[in-house]
């Protein structure tokens, strides 16, 4: 390889690398912004702010009818304490009734109230709209290119998986 060669290459790799930062800067850009909208306090349709934890236990009592205390803790790997703490303020909210378990009269029963109903609907359409808006901005792309996209994205979680592990150590 003569002198030419390699300037032609070192061109290349630089032009490269400004590709790679120019993505991997919009990567971390998306990532960032889809974080603070996950988690932005949020009304959804009620007159109570709720947290990301606290609209992620309504969908959580919604989608598992007559759940109760401990099995959301058992589900989602957290104390019964820090379930109870949080049902305590969705139920100041009055996003959340406790019901007593007729079988079992120790054992208290979580059920949304109208307005917990109305926050998880407004979550679902929340979630939904963001998903249609994702579909529609994908129209012009080929399968090829969306499976291209696909799959940078998943290499992209594996990434995050792995310094997630690297950097737990």
């Amino acid at each position: 390889m003569d002198m030419e060669d390699n300037k032609i290459e070192y061109k290349k790799d630089r032009e490269c690398e400004k590709v790679d930062k120019k993505i991997s800067g919009t990567l971390l850009r998306v990532i960032y912004s889809v974080m603070e909208l996950e988690y932005t306090m949020r009304y959804y349709g009620t007159d109570k702010i709720l947290h990301y934890g606290e609209i992620h236990m309504i969908k959580e009592i919604k989608n598992n009818p007559g759940i109760h205390i401990s099995a959301i803790a058992e589900m989602n790997g957290i104390t019964r304490g820090a379930v109870s703490q949080m049902v305590k303020k969705l139920e100041k909210k009055g996003m959340v009734k406790k019901i007593t378990d007729e079988s079992n009269k120790s054992r208290i029963l979580l059920q949304l109230t109208e307005k917990g109903e109305i926050a998880h609907g407004e979550h679902e359409r929340f979630h939904r709209v963001f998903n249609e808006m994702l579909s529609k901005s994908l129209e012009n792309f080929n399968e090829e290119e969306e499976k291209g996209i696909n799959d940078f994205l998943d290499r992209v979680l594996e990434i995050t998986e792995y310094f997630k592990i690297m950097t737990a150590r």
